[in-house]
């Protein structure tokens, strides 16, 4: 690989790494004890919640200890780690010279824990023909090297559809010329699982239970655009990007739990765009310019000047009001409630009510 290689590929996986606050346990395939290795970038040197770099690496000359992380003997092909061992697996410029390439990425969807991260750079095919470069690679020359052969190049498609074929929130980036792609994704979870991983709440929360509210809208409303009220460990908001496939959710939450950073973090690296999510008291809604969404759910504030201004705010910005906590458990709710339909008598339908653990209320706004 070329100084310019090497740079360019260091640049944009420093960004990636950044936006996807990566942590725990790391293996890079192909990866050697050197200056310029993929390991070696300021990420993992100066992250804390990096807990272990590990390279493998089937060269012997390229094994060995080096500053944070250790390069061992190994073969892609078949590694020796048990099922679900990292957190991130990096193969970059790899691919090519592995002449069984397929093994390689059924062993990195072994490894990789539900939910890690995956990424890869691969020479990738031009679309256009050009004499002149003026920010040149190798993809199109064979680069060999003793015991290094150079077999194939790939495509997008190829990349999308095969390598990450298990994969979610797929992202692909096209750099230098010839290009490479540089594509990251996250193994696929099942949201049970992934409900199981998310933190306790003191202030409970919605579970399975829950689902059979989620299925009615999506069945009935079919919502392509949701705000919620509420995020709190993201149980009700696993719940609808698992089960509503093409909804965009924006979460906000006045961010009290000490969680909140970790849990808007897992959401937007597992869903990508279709989840946002913003850090603010609901009652400051009213000071923002927002879209008219398909649905708001509010499961914020229990006191009933919280949920007054959260209905308030709903019913200028919503199709339908999916309102939670309406069972009595929460007078401040309940109150709000009564007091705001007897303000506005006429524009709301109540559609479908619930009693799951602490109620909840559909209504259509008129």
């Amino acid at each position: 690989m070329s100084d310019t290689d090497t740079q360019g590929t260091a640049i944009q996986l420093e960004e990636i790494l950044n936006q996807e606050k990566v942590k725990g346990k790391i293996l890079a395939i192909g990866d050697s004890a050197r200056d310029h290795a993929i390991l070696n970038l300021k990420y993992f040197k100066e992250n804390s919640d990096i807990t272990e770099c590990v390279g493998i690496n089937c060269d012997p000359k390229a094994i060995g200890n080096y500053n944070h992380f250790n390069i061992v003997l190994g073969n892609g092909n078949k590694m020796n780690y048990p099922n679900d061992t990292f957190d991130m697996v990096l193969s970059i410029m790899l691919f090519e010279h592995d002449l069984f390439f397929w093994k390689t990425v059924d062993e990195i969807k072994r490894v990789l824990k539900p939910g890690g991260l995956f990424i890869t750079a691969v020479p990738c095919f031009e679309d256009r023909i050009s004499k002149e470069y003026n920010d040149g690679t190798i993809t199109y020359m064979l680069h060999e090297a003793p015991n290094v052969d150079d077999y194939y190049r790939f495509s997008e498609k190829a990349i999308i559809k095969f390598f990450y074929s298990e994969f979610s929130n797929i992202q692909v980036r096209k750099y230098q010329q010839p290009p490479r792609l540089l594509v990251t994704g996250r193994k696929f979870q099942d949201e049970l699982s992934f409900i199981k991983s998310l933190p306790y709440s003191p202030e409970g929360h919605w579970n399975m239970q829950h689902k059979i509210i989620v299925e009615y809208v999506r069945d009935f409303i079919k919502p392509k655009t949701m705000m919620e009220i509420g995020l709190n460990s993201g149980f009700s908001t696993a719940l609808w990007l698992y089960t509503l496939l093409n909804v965009k959710l924006h979460s906000i939450d006045i961010g009290i739990h000490p969680f909140i950073s970790d849990v808007q973090n897992k959401f937007k690296s597992y869903f990508g765009n279709r989840f946002t999510y913003e850090t603010m008291d609901s009652k400051n809604l009213h000071d923002k310019i927002y879209p008219v969404y398909d649905m708001i759910m509010i499961d914020g504030g229990h006191k009933e000047d919280v949920c007054m201004s959260d209905m308030m705010f709903a019913l200028t910005h919503s199709k339908y009001i999916l309102l939670d906590d309406t069972a009595g458990g929460s007078p401040g709710v309940t109150s709000a409630l009564s007091i705001f339909m007897k303000k506005f008598p006429n524009r709301l339908v109540l559609l479908k009510k619930w009693n799951v653990r602490s109620g909840c209320q559909l209504y259509q706004v008129v």
